[in-house]
């Protein structure tokens, strides 16, 4: 279930890498319904609008998306609802 990665990355592929490996070992451990929580805006935004581009992150992206049509996927809504919270307060 470890996984160890060597070399440098940018922020946002790290993300992107440990978003596809989670979902990978959720679906693996049989979970047909999964959410996937991001603080990282980009990858967000490229999930919840399906945007693949022709870079090592769209790859990725494209990677997760394909991962999740294999179960019910939906993402970020607790730290949507956080973040509308804390800026109402």
């Amino acid at each position: 279930m470890c996984n160890t990665i060597t070399g440098k990355f940018e922020v946002d592929i790290m993300e992107a890498i440990a978003a596809r490996h989670a979902l990978s070992i959720a679906i693996e451990a049989g979970f047909r319904r999964v959410i996937l929580e991001t603080d990282n805006i980009k990858l967000a935004h490229h999930l919840s609008k399906k945007k693949m581009d022709l870079t090592a992150f769209g790859n990725m992206v494209e990677d997760i998306l394909r991962l999740a049509s294999q179960c019910q996927f939906g993402g970020n809504n607790v730290a949507h609802k956080l973040a509308k919270y804390s800026s109402e307060v």
